[in-house]
């Protein structure tokens, strides 16, 4: 979204985004839904030898949410 060649693409086929390591700046997460309207971000976190995540953070918890990785995946156990 820092590019400076980002309005000059369509990007309304862009249904999710998906991000991982660690947490989206409060701010990126807050302006996403205005750039990039109609898209779900989620937030899939994991040690690559758990592949293929260990954690998700659903779409509609980005911004009720914030600082958390989500929840177990399927077949995840959280302790």
């Amino acid at each position: 979204m820092r590019h400076p060649d980002f309005d000059r693409n369509d990007l309304t086929s862009l249904r999710k985004c998906y991000y991982g390591s660690s947490i989206m700046p409060v701010e990126v997460l807050k302006e996403m839904p205005g750039r990039l309207p109609g898209v779900r971000i989620y937030n899939y976190y994991g040690q690559t030898e758990l592949a293929p995540y260990h954690t998700i953070l659903k779409a509609e918890d980005a911004l009720r949410k914030l600082g958390s990785a989500g929840m177990g995946g399927h077949n995840m156990e959280t302790g």
